[in-house]
This record gives C-alpha cells, sequence and structure tokens, in this order.
C-alpha cells in the first residue's frame, strides 16, 4: 500500500491564464516569470477573439503563482499528470488505451517541452488524477511529480 499512497503526489501544477488576445502578451508572461528565473515548461494556447487561454507548467508554481497575482493576471490552477511516453512510437497509443480502458476521461493534453530520461511527456488532464496515476503506474508508465520537472527532467 505504500507504493500507491506515494502516487497520490504524482501531479503537477498547471495554470489557465485568461488574457486579452493582444500581440504581445504571452511573451509578457514569459518575461514576468523569467524576472524570477522561473520557467514555462509547457503551454497551450486556445484563443478566441477578444480573450485567451494561456495554459502553462512551470518549474516553481509557487513563484509563478505569487508573480501572477501580483501582476493581477486572472489565473485558474489545476492540478494535472504529466506521464513519459514509452520509447516507441506507440506511446501515445498505449497510454490513451490505457485510460480508456479504465473509463478515465481525457479532458486536454499538450506536450512538455522537456523530456524525461530522454523520452517525451505529455502533460493530461483527466476526470480522476489518482485513479489514472495508479492505472498508469500498474501498468509499467512512469508518471512525474512536480520535484521531476523541477530538477531539469534532460538528464
Amino acid at each position: 500500500m505504500e507504493i500507491v499512497d506515494d502516487l497520490f503526489g504524482r501531479t503537477i501544477t498547471q495554470f489557465a491564464l485568461f488574457l486579452e488576445n493582444r500581440v504581445g502578451k504571452l511573451l509578457s508572461v514569459v518575461n514576468l516569470l523569467a524576472k524570477d528565473d522561473a520557467h514555462i515548461l509547457a503551454f497551450s494556447v486556445n484563443e478566441s477573439s477578444d480573450h485567451a487561454v494561456i495554459r502553462i507548467i512551470v518549474d516553481k508554481p509557487d513563484t509563478a503563482r505569487g508573480l501572477m497575482m501580483d501582476a493581477g493576471v486572472p489565473m485558474v490552477e489545476t492540478a494535472v499528470i504529466a506521464v513519459e511516453l514509452p520509447e516507441d512510437r506507440t506511446g501515445l497509443e498505449e497510454v490513451t488505451r490505457l485510460l480508456l480502458q479504465a473509463e478515465v476521461n481525457i479532458m486536454y493534453a499538450y506536450p512538455l517541452l522537456v523530456r524525461s530520461r530522454r523520452r517525451p511527456v505529455v502533460a493530461l488532464h483527466v476526470d480522476n488524477d489518482e485513479y489514472a496515476v495508479q492505472v498508469l503506474h500498474e501498468q509499467g508508465m512512469y508518471v512525474l511529480n512536480q520535484d521531476d520537472i523541477a530538477t531539469g527532467m534532460d538528464s
């Protein structure tokens, strides 16, 4: 049971930022974070004519949270899981098949800009984090935690 208990800490922090859809807004966020040595490790942009939702994963979520709050950036914080894809080209298919078989819904997904042990990593927002982590772990998948991504994964 200790292994499963340890798995419950296997989520990472994602911020969804709500910004005006204007040229330079993403760069302003990148610059704001860089001032305090916080770096974006993954991002996804969904836009409409007047606003954009930018989902980001950073190496220092506490720093990012404080900077965004101080700057008055509207945001929502969500837990997501980051799973290392197996070496072969069917890795994404395997992860999605395992989650489908376990009846875990994927709401959205996007890749991380960094790698884990030289393998690709994908961030997944699912309807049941704990169960998804357990299922993936039981099938030999490596699910990263916040410390994994904060310490420079490409080693």
